[in-house]
């Protein structure tokens, strides 16, 4: 049983050996030769992780995101006010229609202006500024990664451009938190056909629910699409 044993120890320590000798540069030639031949797939598939733990790229992110495009392609829309992401995801897909993006990160706004699609025109600033643009959209979508409290100033000073718009589209987070509360936020029923209540008192609008749904993302949020029938197709 020893001699087994110490049959066993000596040719581990051959094989440690050995790796530290000749196996350590074996495994870099090949991992180098093994990048050069499939460095296409794997800077794809970094690049879609990465947009994973963005949070841009997930299954319950793309079905709203999908909807939402259905709906447009429906309505007709050919011009778009939105916030977008840094890899220009809902852009990308419409690809036909004249997108208008506003991003107030400077970091993130010089970013994207290097890779922005040939559709985009992109503004540095508050989304808000392009009230006073004095210019028209179909469509305004404002994906919102917080709650209702803390972007209806920015939604008020569009009320003009989005009582022009045909279709309005937001989306919130609905996870409230203690700072809302401490503020004074109050939640009357249910949050989500509260929103619509909100919206449509801040706004002016007698809007038509068109589509709303809430899914899991990062944390919990909703998606509401509005018609405005004031605004003639």
């Amino acid at each position: 049983m020893n001699k087994t044993y110490n049959a066993e120890i000596k040719q581990k320590e051959a094989q440690r050996n050995w790796y530290y000798q000749h196996g350590k540069k074996w495994m870099k030639d090949y991992m180098k030769e093994y990048y050069e031949e499939n460095k296409g797939e794997l800077r794809l598939a970094a690049k879609e992780q990465k947009l994973k733990e963005k949070g841009y790229d997930r299954t319950n992110k793309n079905k709203i995101r999908e909807n939402l495009i259905n709906i447009i392609e429906r309505y007709k829309i050919n011009k778009i006010l939105t916030l977008e992401s840094e890899d220009f995801i809902f852009s990308n897909l419409l690809s036909n229609k004249k997108i208008i993006v506003f991003e107030n990160d400077k970091t993130t706004f010089n970013k994207m202006e290097k890779s922005k699609p040939k559709n985009v025109s992109l503004f540095y600033g508050d989304i808000s500024k392009f009230a006073s643009l004095d210019s028209k959209v179909d469509c305004i979508y404002l994906d919102f990664k917080g709650i209702y409290e803390f972007t209806k100033g920015e939604i008020f000073k569009l009320k003009k451009v989005i009582k022009q718009a045909k279709l309005f589209a937001v989306t919130f987070s609905l996870r409230i938190g203690n700072i809302a509360k401490e503020r004074g936020f109050k939640q009357f029923g249910d949050y989500q056909f509260d929103l619509i209540r909100r919206l449509q008192e801040l706004l002016e609008i007698n809007f038509k629910v068109v589509y709303g749904e809430a899914y899991k993302d990062i944390q919990p949020m909703v998606t509401i699409v509005f018609e405005n029938p004031g605004v003639e197709e």
